[in-house]
């Protein structure tokens, strides 16, 4: 196990998609930063030129004089890293770039045929799977610690300043964020075990991120009236996720996720058990 880990980590810091994604996390959210301070900035004036107009034309003018940008009610002028974060989060974005990692992680060993190698180094092929479990959620903190870094460097360019917020609540949400999207790399990576195809696998992230699957869910309690299947949703689990802690809303979600996990890795381990090597 060992073995296999210490070579699903050298082929992971040697894979060029591997820096190419987390420049791309960073730049996403610095980018995504400037859009919002710019759209704020013409927001502001076409506001002020509102209230001119109205003003000359003898129309009574409202008492607010600021404005702001808010992301389910996000100030972004106080805005703390945590409610950075959970823009990053609730738009899965972060899971977007770590599905689309997760799917060239696990098909590069198979399309070199370098599975063929791991597998003889491993007592049973499941190793080789939790292995893979294991190298996803250490790219889902490396993504996470990025975008916080990110989060940092616009805050000091376009805000004047880093606002770190409450820490105990920024770790509970971030650790729970991450979660989600480990048990999301579990699903990957066993789409792309029984697949065995980068294009195929590489759609199916896309649209598990982007949750189209959504309207299959949403038809489903349609049909059914009694039971909410959108709230035990994976991918869903970003929209319930609260801003601030609540520990019933934080534990429904970690067991789903918990669930979710067990499952998909258990069925990952049986799919390729019973595959052929080739």
């Amino acid at each position: 196990m060992w073995n296999v880990l210490k070579m699903d980590f050298y082929r992971m810091v040697h894979m060029k998609s591997f820096y190419v994604m987390l420049a791309v996390v960073m730049a996403t959210f610095i980018f995504s930063a400037y859009v919002v301070k710019v759209a704020e900035k013409e927001i502001a004036q076409v506001t002020a030129s509102s209230e001119l107009n109205a003003g000359e034309a003898g129309a009574p003018v409202g008492s607010g004089v600021g404005i702001s940008i808010s992301n389910n009610g996000m100030d972004i002028h106080n805005a703390d890293i945590k409610d950075w974060y959970s823009m990053m989060s609730q738009s899965r974005t972060l899971l977007l770039f770590v599905c689309i990692f997760g799917v060239l992680f696990v098909t590069s060993e198979q399309n070199s045929g370098f599975i063929k190698n791991t597998v003889t180094q491993v007592s049973g092929r499941y190793e080789l799977i939790l292995s893979k479990l294991v190298v996803m959620a250490s790219f889902v903190i490396i993504s996470s610690i990025v975008t916080i870094i990110g989060i940092m460097i616009s805050q000091q360019i376009f805000y004047n300043g880093i606002k770190v917020g409450n820490l105990a609540s920024l770790l509970s949400y971030v650790s729970v964020s991450m979660l989600i999207q480990l048990a999301a790399s579990s699903l990957i990576i066993l789409l792309t075990t029984l697949l065995k195809s980068t294009a195929f696998s590489m759609l199916l992230a896309v649209c598990i991120s982007m949750n189209l699957f959504s309207i299959v869910i949403d038809f489903a309690d349609s049909m059914i009236g009694t039971t909410k299947l959108a709230d035990y949703s994976l991918i869903n689990a970003f929209s319930r996720l609260p801003l601030n802690y609540e520990q019933s809303s934080f534990l429904k979600i970690i067991m789903t996720c918990v669930v979710y996990l067990c499952a998909y890795a258990g069925l990952s381990m049986f799919v390729f058990h019973k595959q052929d090597i080739r």
